[in-house]
């Protein structure tokens, strides 16, 4: 079964933060595999407003900032257009079922899976598509592997750029710690070989 990498776009910082946008990109970090076609990928813009209606929360402080971030990284905000929240979740759910997912990533294991869940508790009155111990942190792995992604390959805050770049970081790191392991090769003869070029941070 793959893994997941999510990523939130939000307007805060605390747990029933509206959101913005959810992206998500299918991976393997074993076997260095990547879901880069388009069935692999989920992505959708949250209209902000639809989740203020069931509690979520806008902060002034994190309104500011992203009217300081770039054209790329805002209008990306409006295209795809945005759904209300409800139809949002729905829509995931319903992706990440079909893909049985193994564990769910992030960049911080207490920010966008618990955005998410509180989402679907205020919105649904239910439990995100995964189990709470399915989580994993990519700052583990980073610290692990005493990795820095000092740039990004793809746009940043933009949710499924940031979503892609996160699972190719998580996969080199796997590389690094001689964890990577392509089908039917044993894992001693591909320690330090990756479908990432090896020391690649980009």
């Amino acid at each position: 079964m793959p893994d997941l990498m999510l990523d939130l776009e939000t307007l805060g910082r605390g747990p029933e933060s509206a959101i913005l946008s959810i992206g998500a990109v299918v991976f393997d970090p074993v076997r260095g595999l990547i879901g880069y076609e388009e069935e692999n990928k989920f992505e959708l813009n949250v209209d902000p407003a639809s989740c203020q209606k069931f509690g979520m929360k806008i902060e002034g402080e994190t309104v500011m900032w992203w009217l300081k971030q770039n054209d790329y990284a805002r209008s990306a905000l409006w295209a795809p257009e945005q759904v209300q929240i409800i139809k949002a979740l729905h829509l995931f759910r319903a992706w990440y079922v079909t893909k049985q997912i193994k564990h769910v990533w992030a960049h911080g294991a207490t920010f966008d899976p618990v955005i998410m869940a509180q989402a679907y508790l205020l919105c649904q009155g239910a439990s995100p598509p995964w189990d709470y111990w399915d989580v994993r942190d990519t700052r583990t792995v980073y610290a692990a592997a005493q990795y820095a992604p000092i740039k990004r390959r793809h746009g940043a805050h933009v949710a499924i750029n940031d979503a892609v770049s996160q699972a190719e970081h998580v996969c080199a790191c796997y590389t690094k710690l001689g964890l990577f392991k392509p089908d039917g090769v044993p894992a001693h003869v591909v320690a330090g070989a990756s479908a990432l070029e090896d020391g690649d941070q980009s």
